[in-house]
């Protein structure tokens, strides 16, 4: 009852994956085509809502189970196609028993990113086989993965902890790998990560600085860092914007939205200061962009269709005052001052 109370006023618990981040378990898995349908597993955007990566969805209701439950038949069913046209012993009968609890055990790992006990295998193994026996391999593999993508292992990320010293607890090895890997790179851990988790190694001092550096150094990492900023800043919402009849076109905003992403990049990649990020003059900008803007000096070239161009001294400099900032900025005041005038 005091661990409990420990768990509960540390504010461990789980916390419900948002659906960009199940969906990223299902791109890693299977095939990044793989998704669940906008809205079945509750509505929430990048991260959990804004930032709210956390115990902000409540349990599903009937209805939101309803939704959940046909997502996950669908999505079932293209793991089937998936792994028959890569010839999987899961597709073929008679099926092999060993082969099909190896293939159970593997995708319910990755799938559950390692929370995986032995007593929740057996019963999908033998439902697996007693379907294939009655039906056939299609409708075993689709039961099977229904009830993985169902299973709270897939749909929360558990952080219940384990002491550390009296009266503290810490993350678990699978939990803070989890964390780490999410957090960073808005991805489930990798195989290697979890085989060091497992293992106990990340409570190594230099195994956990190893495990860390080489996912800050991943570009996902890079990506990552951009989509915290963009759900700050709420850029992107520029790319919605823009008037077809007016200089300030979709297209521009769009590749304003191309140009703050890419300024993003370069300060992760080169290690910017924070004072370098709302200070640099310099930016990747496409020809449209640079007539947009009234014409820039060039001081660099790429091959993707945009340069490095400079900002005149006071005319514009940093992150605050990229094009898209400020669109998205005008468009939600804008909005904030229309909701205010209606009450």
């Amino acid at each position: 009852m005091e661990e409990c109370a420990t768990r509960a006023s540390a504010g461990l618990g789980m916390r419900p994956l948002s659906e960009a981040e199940a969906n990223q378990v299902l791109h890693a898995v299977f095939d990044p085509t793989l998704s669940f349908a906008p809205g079945s597993l509750g509505g929430n955007q990048p991260l959990g809502g804004k930032f709210a990566n956390a115990r902000l969805r409540m349990p599903m209701d009937d209805a939101q189970f309803g939704k959940a439950l046909d997502d996950a038949l669908t999505i079932s069913g293209r793991i089937f196609a998936i792994l028959e046209s890569q010839s999987n012993c899961l597709t073929r009968t008679p099926a092999d028993p060993a082969c099909v609890a190896a293939q159970v055990g593997h995708f319910a790992r990755v799938l559950w990113r390692g929370n995986v006990a032995e007593a929740a295998l057996q019963p999908m193994i033998q439902k697996y086989t007693t379907t294939a026996e009655v039906a056939d391999a299609r409708e075993a593999v689709v039961q099977i993965f229904t009830a993985m993508l169902l299973a709270p292992e897939f749909l929360y990320r558990f952080e219940f902890g384990r002491t550390a010293t009296q009266g503290t607890l810490e993350l678990a090895p699978l939990e803070l790998a989890e964390n780490l890997a999410f957090f960073l790179t808005g991805r489930p851990p990798t195989d290697a990560l979890l085989k060091v988790a497992e293992a106990g190694q990340l409570s190594e001092v230099q195994v956990f600085d190893a495990e860390l550096e080489a996912l800050l150094e991943s570009p996902l990492a890079g990506a990552q860092f951009a989509s915290v900023i963009a759900q700050l800043l709420e850029y992107r919402n520029a790319k919605t914007k823009g008037n077809p009849n007016g200089p300030f076109t979709p297209e521009i905003a769009r590749q304003m939205v191309d140009e703050t992403d890419a300024y993003l990049r370069a300060a992760y990649s080169q290690n910017w200061s924070i004072a370098q990020i709302l200070s640099e003059p310099r930016s990747e900008v496409t020809e449209e962009l640079v007539a947009y803007y009234g014409g820039l000096p060039q001081v660099g070239t790429f091959a993707a269709g945009a340069s490095l161009h400079e900002f005149a001294p006071g005319k514009r400099f940093g992150l605050l005052t990229q094009g898209s900032v400020l669109a998205g900025s005008f468009a939600k005041n804008r909005a904030s001052r229309a909701v205010s005038s209606s009450v």
